[in-house]
């Protein structure tokens, strides 16, 4: 019994010594996309993430997603921009829960889907990286006319947030790489069969100021 404890204790020692050079070799090869390390290349893709200037879009919602990825880019002056970012906003609305009894909707999503588009300063007619993204963000409805806006608009800002930041790693992916990252999306963007989704979202208006 003692010899078999002292011959496992041994390999557990081998293995935790093995297990400790795998790790430092591997960390080793690990290389921040964005962090805070002080790296070349780490630098390098900020530099590239502050060239950016960003067009600006109309409408609550587009100026929201530029105002949050002007923060995520720390874009700086337009004239020392190397690339353009255009981007379209598609806002939709559909009611999810229904009230039993006075049949008046109870909870509603926003969604929203933007295009987006990267660019080059000096060859603006080829884009070097495009792509959508798409985001839901669910919220209550209420018998208050200014509790409905307050609640929307706060959904319209989760999403926003959301896909900004989506963007960012995309662009961050491609600056750190020099690659188009491979987006894996989801056949019915995870809520419902794509032959309801145009029934279900019926509406590309929001409902500021209305109180059923």
């Amino acid at each position: 019994m003692f010899w078999s404890d002292r011959c496992r204790r041994g390999r557990m020692a081998v293995a935790a010594a093995g297990l400790l050079l795998a790790l430092s070799a591997a960390g080793c090869n690990v290389r921040p996309l964005y962090g805070t390390a002080a790296t070349s290349e780490a630098d390098t893709v900020r530099a590239a993430l502050a060239s950016i200037e960003i067009d600006p879009v109309e409408g609550r919602i587009g100026q929201q997603i530029y105002n949050e990825l002007n923060a995520l880019l720390g874009t700086g002056s337009s004239d020392e921009a190397a690339y353009a970012l255009s981007f379209t906003v598609r806002s939709q609305y559909a009611n999810i829960i229904t009230r039993n009894v006075s049949g008046l909707p109870g909870g509603r999503n926003v969604r929203l889907t933007v295009r987006y588009q990267l660019r080059k300063k000096d060859q603006m007619d080829v884009p070097v990286l495009s792509g959508g993204v798409v985001r839901i963000a669910p919220y209550e409805y209420y018998t208050q006319r200014f509790a409905n806006d307050r609640a929307q608009i706060d959904a319209e800002n989760r999403a926003s947030r959301e896909i900004a930041e989506d963007i960012r790693t995309r662009l961050a992916a491609y600056f750190a790489t020099g690659q188009v990252p491979t987006v894996v999306t989801a056949p019915t963007d995870g809520i419902v069969p794509d032959e309801f989704k145009d029934t279900l979202f019926d509406t590309d208006t929001s409902n500021y100021g209305v109180s059923y």
